[in-house]
């Protein structure tokens, strides 16, 4: 939910899909994490590697997480290629631990 103080560091898990298909959208939902989870917490998020017609990606996500978040880290967890449709990906979002 949106508001002050919905949930703030409440949770150990959040899961997202399909939600950084639009770069404008990304640093907000950035925020959204930061604000929702305990510090230990991680966050999933599903997606496309490419948005066609709307210029999201999971690497400009990468960047984006990068550049706006010092305390947690974006990874790779998951990738699905058939061949035939566009290639998805599984990225966690968690806690920095011990060096970068």
């Amino acid at each position: 939910g949106e508001g002050p103080g919905v949930g703030e560091g409440k949770y150990d898990v959040v899961l997202t899909a399909e939600t950084i298909y639009e770069v404008k959208s990304a640093g907000r939902l950035i925020e959204c994490m930061r604000r929702l989870l305990k510090p230990s917490g991680v966050a999933y998020i599903a997606a496309k590697s490419y948005y066609f017609g709307v210029g999201g990606s999971t690497r400009q996500f990468e960047e984006q997480v990068a550049g706006l978040e010092k305390e947690r880290r974006l990874e790779r967890v998951g990738l699905w290629q058939d061949g035939a449709s566009n290639v998805r990906e599984v990225l966690k979002l968690g806690p920095v631990i011990g060096p970068a």
